[in-house]
């Protein structure tokens, strides 16, 4: 990602302050979190620095390290941006199944 896609992926993860726990994790259903989508961030050295894990079936978000707020997401600007990126964008297990396998 260019520092662009960086500055609209932080803006659509960060819509609205809310607080869960000091852990930035929100989410619209009851789904077993299981993300499709993982973005890692690295240092000059090739370090992980961050990780953010999205399901966009479930809507729900995880960063690591932990944060002590927690966001609102824009999942249409998140979805924008995977198809920009040209990532695979599901939302629903059928859609996923279809990918998976390819069809």
């Amino acid at each position: 990602m260019d520092a662009s896609q960086v500055r609209s992926l932080i803006s659509a993860i960060s819509q609205v302050p809310l607080h869960k726990d000091g852990v930035m994790w929100i989410t619209s259903s009851l789904c077993l979190f299981n993300p499709h989508h993982a973005l890692v961030f690295y240092d000059a050295k090739g370090n992980p620095v961050a990780t953010i894990e999205i399901c966009l079936l479930c809507h729900a978000v995880v960063v690591w390290p932990k944060r002590p707020r927690s966001y609102q997401t824009d999942f249409k600007q998140v979805d924008d941006l995977f198809r920009e990126l040209k990532l695979p964008v599901f939302h629903t297990d059928a859609e996923f199944e279809t990918y998976r396998e390819g069809r």
